[in-house]
């Protein structure tokens, strides 16, 4: 039913919001930069003499949707068998996270880049152009499989040159990968000549298993040891979770709050503050407390909260935990999801300043009419974690908030810079406007 509704009414469109290209020049910072590493995918096919040929896609070690596996083409094309690897990481990777994918094949590159529906300036590229550029007979095949798994998926997908046989050790890894895998028996087939037919049996069975992906689920089997980020579910499937970033458990500038509330007053529907947990740019626990509300507890939201009877009957009052909570963060840098709601639960006030919160300040977080979106949708797409999955861990929701600043830790400050000068230059007219009228007297 979604494939007939993509098809019928969704949007053919692949403008820059849903798909960039970069096919000329090689951007050295995305490849070295350490954010969302995760979300980076290396392509690259391998053709033998034989006619032996291997796909490979990297991620980084231990990641659970590293792949490698040799197939079978009528007419072996070592740019084939690249496009093959793009269209691949594509079919397997969770359509609703943002996805990076590097490639040393320019010809893969423009064949992608011919389908979007703007040029590498930016420009309007008409249907015209996106049938005819780079698309060669013997990829129209790949690149009408690429189009429509690039159409069904909702977040947003980049495509990066990366250098071939330079030195950058995932490109060369996923180099190997492809070498070894086409010297060995086939284990994999990709959509090499897909009629409508096949077309149609691969869009549904990518939409059968994303069913699964979207949930976070990834089978045990593909998941490489990860210590504290795994969490067994009863079918067998594996959560990739938040992990800290180190050891250490000082209490640093940056700090990291969430709070969890129940309901009190008729109907549950007041909220008062029940626990708090705060943790340090590395991840680490620096103070966790639960607090007795003032008043009876009519609703303890346990489904969502994970708060119960028991663990507030010897809870100290939530004016102690709110006085205590307020004295550790004076002064420091505050992230959060959501903050106004934690705030309020602490009858707290804490400078705008030193804010930094990922339901309002990066307007890629925010959904497209510009409203906070669910932590846990924005950490599945932008860091490929799942939280929130049953009870919420206020450690796990802080940690979660905290990776998404150090994300997108350029953007939240260039937020907050703009937003102090422009307090700054609202002082400042103000004090013009002062000295200017120093009795106070309207003109």
């Amino acid at each position: 039913l979604e494939l007939l509704a993509e098809a019928l009414f969704g949007s053919a469109r692949l403008d820059k919001t849903r798909l960039t290209v970069r096919v000329k020049g090689v951007d050295v910072k995305q490849l070295n930069s350490k954010r969302g590493v995760e979300l980076k995918a290396f392509t690259d096919g391998s053709v033998l003499a034989s006619g032996g040929c291997g796909l490979a896609v990297y991620y980084s070690d231990g990641h659970p949707y590293n792949f490698s596996g040799g197939f079978v083409a009528s007419e072996p094309d070592a740019n084939m068998v690249e496009l093959a690897a793009v269209c691949w990481v594509l079919l397997h990777h969770p359509r609703s996270q943002q996805l990076s994918i590097f490639s040393d094949s320019a010809r893969a590159l423009k064949v992608v880049s011919s389908l979007a529906d703007v040029d590498q300036r930016g420009e309007p590229r008409s249907r015209k152009q996106r049938l005819t550029r780079a698309i060669s007979p013997e990829d129209a095949s790949l690149a009408r499989v690429v189009r429509w798994l690039l159409r069904l998926r909702t977040a947003q997908t980049n495509f990066f040159k990366v250098p071939g046989h330079k030195g950058f050790r995932q490109n060369e890894t996923a180099d190997l990968l492809a070498q070894r895998a086409a010297a060995e028996p086939p284990s994999c087939c990709p959509p090499l000549a897909a009629g409508l037919a096949q077309l149609l049996a691969v869009l549904l069975h990518y939409l059968l298993r994303q069913s699964e992906l979207e949930a976070g689920r990834i089978p045990e089997s593909s998941l490489a040891a990860r210590g504290a980020a795994k969490k067994t579910r009863r079918d067998g499937s594996v959560l990739r979770r938040p992990e800290p970033l180190g050891e250490s458990t000082e209490i640093t500038d940056v700090l990291a709050l969430d709070c969890e509330m129940v309901g009190v007053g008729i109907g549950g529907w007041e909220s008062s503050l029940a626990s708090v947990s705060v943790v340090n740019s590395f991840g680490r626990q620096v103070y966790f407390s639960f607090a007795k509300p003032p008043r009876r507890v009519t609703d303890y939201r346990t489904w969502c909260s994970g708060i119960t009877a028991a663990m507030l009957d010897t809870a100290p009052p939530s004016c102690d935990v709110q006085r205590e909570v307020a004295l550790l963060l004076r002064g420091k840098t505050v992230v959060g999801h959501g903050l106004e709601n934690d705030f309020k639960a602490l009858g707290y006030h804490h400078p705008r300043r030193l804010v930094r919160d990922s339901a309002h300040d990066v307007p890629r977080l925010l959904s497209r009419r510009g409203k906070p979106r669910k932590l846990r949708r924005i950490a599945w797409e932008f860091l490929g974690l799942t939280i929130q999955d049953g009870e919420h861990s206020p450690d796990e929701d802080a940690l979660a908030a905290l990776l998404l600043y150090f994300r997108f830790e350029r953007e939240f400050e260039g937020v907050a810079a703009k937003r102090a000068a422009e307090a700054l230059a609202k002082e400042q007219k103000k004090q013009r406007k002062a000295a200017a009228n120093p009795n106070g007297k309207e003109d």
